[in-house]
């Protein structure tokens, strides 16, 4: 019997999905699957409420690579101060 809760809080608590599915007896492949269904479910937009004041912005930058140096990764994040909610959004691929 699958227990689906069990794998959910797994999930959340992001174990590898060979660690899970070895521990809750799924195949690796069945265990994909339930997780490609639960992305493809989930809601795509976020709702974000206007704030009132001064809205005060903080940038970070990080870069990463994949595979190797020659493949880089930029990623831009514009944070509200206050509530850290992610106001903006902008990454970048660089070969």
């Amino acid at each position: 019997m699958i227990n689906y809760f069990l794998i959910d809080k797994f999930l959340l608590e992001r174990l590898s999905l060979a660690g899970i599915a070895r521990v809750t007896d799924v195949s690796e492949r069945w265990l994909q699957n339930y997780v490609n269904d639960k992305f493809s479910n989930l809601k795509q937009e976020v709702g974000v409420t206007k704030k009132k004041g001064k809205l005060i912005i903080q940038c970070d930058e990080l870069y990463s690579f994949v595979k190797s140096k020659a493949y880089k990764y930029w990623v831009w994040l514009a944070l509200d101060v206050k509530t850290r909610e992610i106001v903006g959004l902008l990454y970048w691929f660089k070969r």
